[in-house]
């Protein structure tokens, strides 16, 4: 009995965990990719735990976990690009681009949060304070957009290649400027500055 929702790139979650209708624990329910996507299980600990690590492993078809029935599992994956998928029992991604996910117990009372304009945080707050099975704390999760690596720059390439190949600096110079004259016109046109190395 979980409540979790995305809104605006960020994800929250309560924190309890339940047994039938003992309140015994509490865990966090989101978990942070190291691509910054964000993970977020409702349903069965157990299904949630095996959901968080195949997400972790890459979504490897041989490690899914076994599917069960439809109302046992919620989970709702959010990448940095701005994709979602949201999985049921059956473990088939649904994917989606929508203005708010909500996966829980408590989904019609979220949703209603959210078509009024509360923002994730709010709407779990709101879902701890007004419904019966969320409890515990607030998981709030952003995600992070990531970044483009900048170019190390002609010299810091060129000292690379000079420590990976054993060469000299003025040889793995020659070597980078040798290959940046080589490359493909769409790289030359993502990057204007290829046209300069003579």
């Amino acid at each position: 009995m979980t409540i979790i929702v995305f809104r605006d790139g960020i994800m929250a979650a309560d924190t309890s965990v339940w047994q039938d209708y003992i309140l015994i624990g509490s865990t966090q329910k989101i978990l942070r990719l190291a691509s910054g996507a964000l993970v977020g299980c409702a349903g069965d600990e157990g299904l949630a735990t095996a959901f968080r690590a195949w997400a972790a492993g890459g979504f490897v078809l041989e490690k899914q976990p076994v599917p069960v029935g439809q109302e046992e599992f919620r989970a709702i994956v959010a990448y940095p690009d701005g994709r979602t998928d949201t999985y049921g029992g059956t473990m088939r991604p649904v994917h989606s681009r929508c203005q708010f996910l909500v996966a829980g117990s408590c989904h019609e009372f979220a949703n209603g949060c959210l078509a009024a304009g509360a923002s994730a945080a709010r709407t779990v707050r709101l879902a701890i304070n007004h419904y019966a099975w969320a409890a515990g704390n607030i998981q709030i999760e952003k995600i992070i957009p990531m970044a483009k690596k900048a170019h190390p720059g002609f010299q810091k390439a060129a000292q690379g290649i000079a420590a990976r190949e054993g060469v000299s600096g003025k040889a793995a110079a020659a070597i980078l400027a040798s290959a940046t004259r080589k490359a493909p016109s769409a790289a030359k046109k993502a990057n204007p500055r290829l046209k300069r190395v003579k």
